[in-house]
């Protein structure tokens, strides 16, 4: 089951960038609101799909604060991406590379994790008994 749901979390991951970066870079007003409602909408789905399935299978607390950072960078970015395909607001806007930013700084707080250990950080087998 584990793996299925990494697969399903990756491949959301996958069209969720695709999607943005399409209604991000295409010139076109139609094939950016394709991108942004077709596959980043439906990659931000299968990752938050994938990802509560994750965090219940492993213990996670949904509130813990990188996973909390994490839902809030993605909902935003689909936000920001469908107002402003919506509103054909212009290609190289300042809000368009603000949802390409925000796409970034998600994965980051995705891989970072703050608020976690780090294996490394955590004690040894032998001194936690």
């Amino acid at each position: 089951m584990w793996l299925t749901l990494r697969l399903l979390k990756w491949v959301g991951v996958g069209l969720y960038v695709l999607g943005v970066g399409g209604a991000v870079l295409a010139r076109d007003p139609e094939e950016r609101r394709r991108a942004a409602h077709g596959p980043a909408t439906v990659g931000f789905v299968l990752t938050w799909l994938g990802g509560y399935g994750l965090a219940r299978l492993t213990g996670t607390s949904l509130g813990s604060t990188w996973l909390s950072l994490g839902m809030l960078g993605s909902l935003a970015t689909l936000q920001l991406v469908v107002w402003s395909t919506e509103r054909e607001v212009p290609r190289g806007s300042w809000v368009r590379w603000l949802a390409a930013g925000l796409v970034v700084a998600t994965l980051a707080v995705m891989v970072w994790r703050p608020g976690t250990r780090l294996v490394a950080e955590a004690p040894a087998a032998e001194e936690a008994r």
